[in-house]
């Protein structure tokens, strides 16, 4: 059960960071892009791709190596918990 909880918990972390770095694409003269994946100016589509394929990675990963996948889960939300509240204090806003 608190495996299925980190998940859940990372899973929604990664959700705040997609739309927090869409809002950085759809705004490229205002904000750029530290990640290193995405370049600093990604497009809308890349970013998509790029989030929807770490979230199912994290997922997939959870359900065929439980332990290995419960510390991702956890590594991954400290990270993106990190990130977020970064991206906050540089937005104002969650979204």
């Amino acid at each position: 059960m608190i495996q299925v909880a980190a998940l859940l918990i990372a899973e929604v972390l990664l959700l705040l960071d997609f739309r927090q770095t869409l809002y950085i694409a759809q705004n490229p003269w205002r904000f750029y892009e530290i990640n290193r994946f995405l370049g600093p100016h990604p497009s809308v589509p890349t970013v998509c791709l790029y989030f929807l394929g770490c979230m199912v990675v994290l997922a997939v990963g959870c359900y065929y190596f439980e332990a290995a996948g419960f510390g991702a889960s956890v590594a991954v939300a400290i990270l993106e918990a990190y990130v977020v509240v970064k991206n906050r204090k540089l937005f104002g806003a969650w979204w």
